[in-house]
């Protein structure tokens, strides 16, 4: 999951470095006075990666969260149905055991 997470931010940088030194791309419409409206493409590229990376966040969250008891987020096995720490019982994908 590391090397996925540096592998985005080496992407986003190497983008943000080529539009900074590319003033004539597509994305800047040519115009002289700045971006304009045609910035707004640009800004959706920046907001679709910056969901992406946000949604692998979250989803890798919600998987550590699962491998920890509810009650004393001590770190549990997969093997488990009680914690060993508290007593309680452990749900699995939302299920008792």
């Amino acid at each position: 999951m590391k090397k996925i997470m540096a592998g985005i931010l080496i992407l986003v940088l190497l983008l943000l470095m080529f539009f900074q030194n590319n003033k004539h791309h597509f994305i800047y419409g040519g115009s002289t006075c700045g971006t304009g409206v045609d910035g707004l493409k640009l800004l959706g590229i920046y907001m679709a990666i910056a969901l992406l990376v946000l949604t692998i966040l979250w989803i890798n969250k919600r998987k550590r969260a699962h491998e920890s008891c509810c009650f004393c987020k001590a770190k549990l096995e997969e093997k488990w149905k009680t914690c060993p720490y508290c007593g309680s019982e452990l749900e699995r994908d939302g299920k008792k055991p």
